[in-house]
């Protein structure tokens, strides 16, 4: 089997036709030294066509609390980085249909189905990214991804684990953050108001529009 001991949530979505099926399953990283991953449990196809004309498989959408809002990207992303230094790291700058301007999105705070702020940077990997993101927040894949196999352990099973870039930007903060040049913001107001983690534990179902029975 996975031969993990770390919590597991299985995401299902609604298929029209077949009803609700296994989308992606939230558990320990294929890689080692990282926390919870990402892994498909539907195959997803990535571009096709002449030239790639046609785009990957839609995967989901980033979501959870919005701390700060800017009126461009640039802003956007100058705010998060004020959270990134208060430590927070799931973290992303994006537009939200409906609503003007680009904002800063927290998907460890309210996290909603189907828990994309746990896909992981391939850096420092041989993989390559898996996924793209658009301005919207929009996951898509961006090469073929297999299912994942329910009889293989997951540290072998990295092919089916999303990632995508950070970027170096992100990373060159992370890396100096604590450092004199960068010292730890601590209890400072970056634009926004904080609020409680989440907690994992068993083997629980969600969906994409709510929650379903766990076990």
């Amino acid at each position: 089997g996975l031969q993990t001991t770390a919590p597991m949530t299985i995401v299902y979505k609604r298929d029209a036709k077949t009803g609700w099926q296994e989308h992606v399953l939230v558990a320990k990283s294929a890689a080692e030294g990282r926390g919870m991953g990402v892994f498909a449990l539907k195959g997803f196809s990535g571009p096709r066509g002449p030239d790639g004309c046609v785009e990957g498989d839609e995967i989901g959408a980033y979501g959870g609390e919005i701390l700060a809002s800017a009126p461009s990207e640039r802003e956007a992303v100058r705010r998060a980085q004020a959270y990134v230094r208060q430590g927070r790291q799931s973290l992303l700058a994006m537009r939200i249909p409906g609503r003007k301007g680009w904002h800063v999105v927290d998907g460890e705070q309210e996290p909603v189905p189907p828990f994309l702020h746990r896909v992981n940077d391939p850096r420092g990997t041989r993989f390559t990214p898996r996924c793209t993101v658009s301005e919207c927040g929009l996951f898509r894949a961006a090469r073929d991804i297999p299912p994942l196999d329910w009889e293989r352990p997951l540290r072998e099973q990295a092919d089916s684990e999303l990632t995508f870039e950070y970027g170096d930007e992100y990373w060159a903060i992370l890396d100096a953050l604590g450092t004199a040049g960068m010292p730890l913001a601590v209890d400072t107001d970056a634009g926004g108001s904080e609020s409680g983690g989440e907690a994992e534990g068993g083997v629980d179902r969600h969906d994409e529009e709510g929650e379903r029975d766990g076990e």
